[in-house]
């Protein structure tokens, strides 16, 4: 079984209209575990056993944000 990790990304745009769509979007990826998004913040926590950064663009595509950087750690 695969060790579980921590990622953390920036995301430009990212608010409470389209956090939900954004959220919707990381649930199809099986190798994520835990999300959590903090608008406020534009930061969006993964708990996940491979590095999704892949999906991440994606749900930004399907969301309507912009993905900046991932951060080492929050």
């Amino acid at each position: 079984m695969a060790k579980e990790k921590t990622y953390y990304y920036l995301i430009d745009k990212l608010n409470a209209e389209n956090a939900g769509t954004f959220k919707k979007a990381l649930r199809t990826v099986d190798s994520i575990k835990s999300i959590t998004i903090r608008p406020n913040e534009r930061l969006v926590e993964l708990v996940s056993t491979r590095n999704p950064e892949d999906s991440v663009k994606i749900a930004c595509d399907i969301s309507g944000t912009q993905f900046r950087v991932r951060v080492k750690s929050r």
